[in-house]
């Protein structure tokens, strides 16, 4: 029902973005729209607690980001069978760029941040990424 939380199912269209924004990420590509999760989503800790992305139809943006690389770029999207786990990878003409991200302290409850620096030979950018968690809500049974 609308507006409230319950138990169910879920994951899946989320679980492609946060793949393809973390695949963003780490291609160093400009992210100009993005919301992390309402909810803290716990098996997305473990290659990033914060770096999640939703879609969401109503008012509220998608995951959105620029190819600002000198070319097009290839994307290619697999299942890793051995490890179970869905990858995106991009292919293009590289332009020496560097990615770093680091995890960054905060004491907040359920707040996170972090370090996302991209370096050119002749350059570096720094943004911070935050993502902030509502609090678990009393789940209703239907």
């Amino acid at each position: 029902m609308k507006g409230r939380v319950e138990k169910g199912v879920g994951g899946g269209v989320c679980q492609s973005s946060t793949t393809v924004y973390r695949g963003v990420l780490n291609a160093g590509l400009q992210v100009t729209e993005r919301r992390n999760h309402t909810l803290d989503v716990v098996y997305y800790h473990e290659y990033g607690y914060g770096l999640d992305a939703t879609v969401y139809t109503d008012a509220r943006s998608d995951l959105r980001f620029v190819n600002d690389y000198p070319t097009p770029l290839l994307v290619n999207a697999y299942l890793d069978g051995d490890k179970k786990e869905a990858v995106i990878e991009f292919y293009g003409t590289a332009d020496g760029r560097k990615v770093e991200l680091r995890e960054k302290s905060t004491t907040k409850p359920l707040y996170k941040e972090w370090d996302w620096v991209v370096t050119w030979p002749d350059r570096a950018e720094e943004r911070i990424i935050r993502s902030q968690y509502e609090p678990e809500k009393e789940l209703e049974e239907l």
